[in-house]
Formats: C-alpha cells, sequence, structure tokens
C-alpha cells in the first residue's frame, strides 16, 4: 500500500523535522571533530625528508589521525627504510608502495584516495609545516561544513603563533582572487574527502595544482582562502629544481 500524507500540515511538520535533523548532524559532527589525514605525494629522491616531516606532524598543537604517503620508485629504495619510516608515530602512517616512478598528479591522487579522514591535508614531502597547520585547517572546516576546498599562505618563519579567530578569510568568487594575497600556495592545500569524487589531479607538463583548484572552485563553488602562513615552501628543494647532494644535506 502507497503511503501518503493526509495534508500539507502533515509534509510540513516532517520537513521541520528533517531540517532540525540536518542542523543536528552538522553540529554534532562539528562537535565531535573531523577525522584528519594528511596526503604526502614522495619520490625516492626525497625519501629523505619523510622522517623530518613525520616529526613535524608529531608535534602538532593537533595531531593527525593519520598520515598516508604515495611513495614511488621503492625498486631503489634500501630494504628496511620504508618500515622504519612507518613506526613509532602517535599516528598510524601508510605508505603506498609503487616500485616504477609515478608521476607528481598520480602519487597526489593515490595519497589522497587511500586516506579515510573527512578532511585530507595534502603536503609536498620536502615542505615544513607550521605546528600549528593541523589545528587552524581543522578550525576553519569544522566551522564552515560548506567549505570544499581550503588554501591558505607559506612563510619562512615557521615560529610564529596564529590565532585562528583572527585570520583574514574569503570565499573565492573568480580565480584572480586567488592572488589577492602574497605567497599563497597551490599544493599544500585542504579538501573534503567528497572533492575526490568529482575531482582528482591530471597529468600536464605545467600546473597541475593550479588546474586542480581551478577546476575543484567550477565544480563545487565552496574554496576559502585563508592568510595564515602554515607551510614552509622549500622550492630549492623541489626535484625540478635541486641536486641529489643539497637533498642529502637537508634531510640532516
Amino acid at each position: 500500500m502507497k503511503c501518503q500524507f493526509s495534508n500539507k500540515r502533515t509534509i510540513g511538520f516532517f520537513g521541520g523535522c528533517m531540517r532540525v535533523l540536518g542542523i543536528f548532524l552538522v553540529v554534532f559532527g562539528v562537535l565531535a571533530g573531523e577525522k584528519v589525514s594528511v596526503a604526502v605525494p614522495c619520490y625516492e629522491g626525497h625519501v629523505a625528508f619523510l622522517r623530518p616531516l613525520l616529526e613535524a606532524y608529531a608535534e602538532q598543537s593537533r595531531v593527525p589521525d593519520e598520515v598516508v604517503i604515495s611513495l614511488s620508485g621503492c625498486a631503489k629504495i634500501e630494504e628496511g627504510v620504508i618500515e622504519e619510516i612507518e613506526a613509532g608515530w602517535p599516528f598510524e602512517v601508510k605508505v603506498v608502495r609503487w616500485d616504477e616512478r609515478r608521476t607528481e598528479a598520480e602519487n597526489r591522487t593515490a595519497a589522497c584516495l587511500n586516506t579515510t579522514g573527512d578532511v585530507v591535508l595534502t603536503n609536498d614531502a620536502d615542505d615544513i609545516p607550521h605546528r600549528q597547520r593541523v589545528e587552524v585547517v581543522t578550525y576553519f572546516m569544522e566551522r564552515y561544513p560548506h567549505c570544499m576546498c581550503l588554501i591558505h599562505t607559506w612563510t619562512e618563519d615557521l615560529n610564529c603563533v596564529i590565532d585562528p579567530a583572527g585570520v583574514g578569510r574569503f570565499f573565492l568568487r573568480h580565480w584572480n582572487d586567488f592572488y589577492r594575497w602574497e605567497m599563497t600556495h597551490s599544493a599544500n592545500i585542504a579538501i573534503r574527502r567528497g572533492v575526490l569524487k568529482r575531482v582528482q589531479w591530471r597529468n600536464l607538463d605545467w600546473g597541475v595544482d593550479r588546474d586542480f583548484l581551478i577546476r575543484c572552485q567550477k565544480v563545487f563553488h565552496k574554496t576559502m582562502v585563508i592568510d595564515a602562513p602554515l607551510i614552509e615552501y622549500r622550492n630549492e628543494l623541489s626535484s625540478y629544481n635541486c641536486s641529489d647532494a643539497l637533498i642529502r644535506k637537508e634531510a640532516l
């Protein structure tokens, strides 16, 4: 027998209950806290940076729930190195292993797809997070549950203290707004897991991260930019710019 509502008052009451339930679920989610994952794309040349990166996340004001590393070129890495990287942290560390070299886009996508968190922070292996990065990102993602992607600035001074309540912020309306503040970073960002169902990184000759953010904005129209320097961007150590000798020196 098909169920029918007898009148508009009943329908209105039912709709009101559903709205209250929806608000309850959002509030409960904020109070319970988001599960936070960190996704790290890496290749064999940057393996030496993984332990300092994990140490930086172990010392966060809010420790993440897990760190997932997509590591390509594993066939060139000495036996036992990866097992040492995975053990002994106050969060779960998972290494997705690829014997062959993967592209930047493939590594970034693989790391994110293997996370289980509600919020996923990306972090290049050669860049170091501010000790409040997880705390500040989560502060905004919990208070703006409709925000699908969060972009922040970068710094050369990781010693500053950040008050999340005083951080400038805005939602993108046009892509050119991305350049409102200097030192805005396109690679080390935060997204909700739902983003990956519709937008992933693509193999391009140039601008992989910029392309991802532009498509994310076109699909969701819910990208927030905050003026918080949450990453030390070490461009000189990029795989495009540095030598193996410099990598070994900086990792010590």
